[in-house]
């Protein structure tokens, strides 16, 4: 017979710099990735700024502005998973742009179109920096520059139970 426990949140964060423009988060439970987000500051590429959507605008516009955004300088997160015996399955590419403050995206919605996306026992998320004509990740000198950066931060809601079997536990499937 199994036994529900109570859910627990497990925190996701890690950070890519210029040393090191490749980053495994280990994820030792088994549960459903709830919210995943990449917060980027890129000093080493020229500012550009989001494009300003109207609610007036056509469909036609709002594609010609969000091409003229994309064409700007940018650096790129590939987002893999890793299994167990080390195979990557690409995710999703990020394109990363030097808007300030920070350039924020999702990348839990890179994982699956729905809310949640389960995550098993053993897996890992892989985030590397990729150069999209623009470099990697620099360390950057000049009078007001500063190194560029990536954190990644989320949460996982791990899932846990106890199976029984005549009053003995027998297995716990979280670790």
């Amino acid at each position: 017979m199994a036994i529900d426990m109570p859910d627990r949140i497990a925190q996701i964060a890690a950070k890519i710099t210029p040393a090191a423009t490749v980053l495994g988060v280990g994820i030792n439970y088994q549960g459903y990735m709830a919210s995943v987000r990449c917060m980027a500051y890129l000093d080493s590429i020229s500012e550009t700024f989001a494009p300003n959507i109207l609610p007036t605008d056509t469909e036609s516009q709002k594609e010609q502005k969000n091409q003229f955004f994309r064409a700007n300088p940018k650096k790129g997160l590939m987002v893999y998973l890793r299994s167990p015996t080390n195979q990557d399955f690409e995710v999703g590419l990020i394109d990363l742009y030097n808007v300030k403050p920070v350039f924020l995206a999702g990348i839990d919605e890179y994982f699956s179109g729905i809310t949640i996306y389960g995550i098993r026992f053993g897996w890992r998320i892989i985030a590397k920096i990729i150069d999209r004509g623009f470099g990697l990740l620099q360390n950057n000198t000049g009078a007001g520059k500063q190194n560029d950066w990536l954190s990644i931060t989320g949460y996982v809601e791990e899932k846990s139970g106890l199976l029984q079997d005549h009053n003995n536990i027998v297995y716990n499937f979280i670790q």
